[in-house]
């Protein structure tokens, strides 16, 4: 479990980027498997998920997404449980006692807090919602529940980063015609025409872009810590046919 000093200093909320340590699942998804989508069986999922609340101050419930790439993000006014999982890549909430948590393995978790309003937000950020405006829209839909811009934090917590995400040119060309100016976020490779892509530093100048000043970016590399994370990427080059999924969590106490 890692907590984000910036965020720790806000006392009215817990939050934590979980690893993949401290859960009960076993062989590829050893051991804290959050993840409902995966093939894990949804006993140990859940017991994961009580740990994940065990570890969380005031917490009664934790709300999951079926989360999908998109740029959708709802506001969380009552709970739910699965499979009524709502589809959607970010959630925001300004009532305590309720977790809002984000699956990755690789993509971008974003975890949001006004300071002054005590609203708070969960947003899954790989590429295509990257590119999509997920960020955008989770900050508008912040503001739109009264938050001001100039008192949101932010973190970006363990995802791949720059020297693990090898991608294609058409995959650079593409991008770039979807987000302006990113050309920066992508240097040449040791393979012809393939380019080491910068998704994280990606998604802090998005933000920044958006009126978000305050932000956190722990810069740390999911693919290369097999032991501490489960990473889509480094599953398919081990091919091995599925993964685990962490959890990026926030919370009112």
């Amino acid at each position: 479990m890692i907590k984000d000093k910036t965020l720790s200093e806000i006392d009215f909320i817990d939050h934590a980027f979980f690893t993949r340590e401290n859960g009960v699942s076993k062989d590829i998804y050893e051991s804290l498997n959050c993840g409902y989508g995966s093939n894990d069986s949804k006993e140990n999922v859940e017991e994961n998920r009580n740990i994940v609340l065990e570890n969380i101050t005031n917490a009664k419930y934790l709300c999951n997404l079926h989360q999908t790439h998109s740029n959708k993000v709802i506001q969380v006014t009552e709970t739910w449980k699965y499979p009524d999982l709502p589809k959607a890549d970010a959630m925001v909430t300004n009532i305590p006692n309720i977790i809002i948590g984000i699956l990755t393995a690789d993509c971008v978790p974003i975890l949001l807090c006004d300071t002054q309003e005590k609203i708070i937000a969960a947003a899954h950020s790989g590429w295509k919602g990257t590119a999509t405006g997920i960020i955008q829209n989770t900050i508008e839909k912040m503001v739109e529940m009264g938050a001001d811009k100039k008192n949101i934090t932010a973190s970006i917590g363990p995802s791949i980063q720059q020297e693990s995400y090898e991608v294609d040119l058409d995959f650079k060309n593409n991008f770039q015609n979807l987000v302006k100016n990113s050309e920066r976020f992508f240097v040449p490779s040791s393979n012809r025409n393939h380019y080491l892509f910068d998704l994280p530093h990606c998604v802090e100048n998005i933000l920044q872009e958006n009126g978000i000043d305050n932000i956190s970016n722990l810069k740390i590399d999911t693919y290369s810590n097999n032991d501490l994370f489960y990473s889509y990427r480094r599953a398919t080059h081990k091919n091995e046919n599925d993964y685990g999924r962490q959890i990026s969590v926030i919370s009112i106490k």
